[in-house]
């Protein structure tokens, strides 16, 4: 795998364009918009605050970053570079933004969520829809639509009965499939004096024999807003495979086989998992915990890769669509990493 030099940024993640193109990237007020292969810098759009939000429209033709706190949204041309638009929801205000699937139209969620305005880029008009409800992160369908994963005990439910067709446990001790792969981090000691691993060392992965024993975070119970249980599903891209992470065993990754609706692997990290992410393109997942190490599992094994950056930790990851290069985000640079492409 080769890494790109990092870049600064501010805000949200940088994100690449849907034809993999181009990665645009916000500092401050300023959006950057790269090459996706060289790095090299594209275009530069100044907005007029701070920027909160970065979306690509589908045909990656537009790009539209969301100003939160004055409630507008402004939109460039990456072909048209004097072409821009700025849409203003006053007092209403700009709780969410999303693109429509024809790359039309540009969907704003008002605070409260007390409508939805739909503003047309080609008539220049809107239209409002009252009083919207929003499913959460918790909730994710699978690519062909038949099942809906819920972040509660990672409930799988029929899309047409909506009725349970397995609930997938996390114990804190798994003895069970017999072909379940446990994957157990070990960081690399680089020298006899050092027994604690720090965010720069390298790890490698052994694989365990069942039984094995997960380890459990304590919970802070007198801290407001406390995550427990399942936070996090996701569906790989084939839909074969869903990652589920559960915020009681932080450093853990589980990933179930859904089509034998069973547990595939376990990946037991020495950090706390920050991010995961499915390849567009296939069953892999990357997985970041915030070091200088980014996992990457298939159905094939697992590995550790070191990202050779100065101070650079990984705490967030971004396929590009052809599944041959990343994104990987720390909390304020990011760079690019490409991958060998599979013979």
């Amino acid at each position: 795998m080769d890494f790109s030099e990092t870049y600064r940024f501010s805000g949200p993640v940088p994100v690449c364009s849907p034809d993999g193109k181009y990665i645009a990237a916000a500092t401050e007020y300023r959006l950057v918009v790269r090459d996706a292969l060289t790095t090299q810098v594209v275009q530069i759009y100044s907005c007029i605050d701070k920027i909160s939000g970065v979306q690509w429209c589908p045909n990656s033709t537009y790009i539209l970053c969301g100003l939160v706190k004055r409630a507008i949204v402004q939109v460039w041309s990456v072909i048209e570079p004097d072409w821009t638009c700025k849409i203003d929801e006053g007092l209403a205000g700009a709780e969410a933004v999303h693109w429509s699937p024809d790359g039309l139209h540009i969907l704003v969620t008002a605070d409260f969520q007390i409508r939805i305005t739909i503003w047309s880029l080609a008539s220049k008009s809107f239209v409002y829809i009252s009083g919207p409800k929003h499913a959460t992160r918790g909730i994710k369908f699978s690519p062909d639509g038949k099942y809906m994963a819920v972040a509660e005990e990672a409930w799988i439910l029929n899309h047409a009965t909506w009725s349970p067709l397995a609930v997938l446990g996390h114990p804190q001790s798994i003895t069970s499939p017999e072909d379940a792969v446990i994957y157990k981090e070990i960081a690399d000691i680089s020298t006899a004096a050092s027994q604690v691993p720090t965010k720069a060392a390298k790890s490698h992965y052994i694989v365990c024999q069942l039984p094995v024993k997960v380890t459990q975070q304590k919970v802070p119970l007198d801290k407001p807003n406390v995550r427990l249980g399942v936070g996090r599903v996701c569906w790989s891209k084939d839909g074969k495979y869903l990652v589920s992470i559960n915020e009681n065993m932080a450093t853990t990754v589980w990933i179930w086989d859904m089509q034998k609706l069973q547990l595939a692997a376990v990946l037991l990290q020495t950090s706390k998992v920050t991010d995961v992410s499915w390849d567009t393109q296939r069953s892999r997942l990357l997985i970041c915990t915030g070091s200088s190490i980014i996992y990457l599992w298939s159905p094939d094994g697992a590995s550790c890769v070191h990202v050779p950056l100065s101070g650079f930790e990984a705490c967030s990851a971004v396929w590009g669509p052809e599944g041959r290069k990343l994104v990987l985000s720390d909390r304020d640079a990011y760079c690019c990493a490409y991958l060998e492409q599979s013979k």
